[in-house]
């Protein structure tokens, strides 16, 4: 994977470039490689919704501490999620847990509304 001399595909996100094996692209994500296989012949491609920043982070950790990071992340923007270090692991349950909270806020909203009726009234 370090090595450049047969990398035969390119990743562009914004200016940068990271260059890559289409076999190692296809072997390790199958959303690559429905990407691939559906322009076999591409030579790069032009990735608009993630930062680099976010993407060299998938290349330098594994997996599951991917996984964690990513969870790191999405915890700092949903705070209302409370620690339970197998919930980055079981995306079902976090799912469940975004779902609760939209429902929660969308009670509110409609609290809101009745009360600013009331209050009009």
């Amino acid at each position: 994977m370090e090595n450049d001399d047969f990398k035969d595909f390119t990743i562009k996100i914004g200016s940068m470039e990271f260059k890559a094996h289409k076999f190692v692209l296809v072997a390790r994500s199958p959303t690559f490689a429905n990407i691939i296989k559906e322009n076999v012949h591409a030579e790069y491609l032009n990735l608009l919704d993630i930062s680099a920043d976010i993407f060299q982070l998938s290349i330098k950790f594994k997996n599951d501490q991917l996984r964690q990071k990513s969870f790191e992340k999405i915890k700092k923007i949903l705070d209302f999620i409370e620690i339970d270090d197998n919930l980055p692991f079981e995306p079902g349950k976090l799912e469940e847990l975004i779902e609760i909270k939209k429902k929660e806020q969308m009670m509110r909203k409609i609290e809101e509304n009745v009360r600013n009726d009331l209050i009009q009234q």
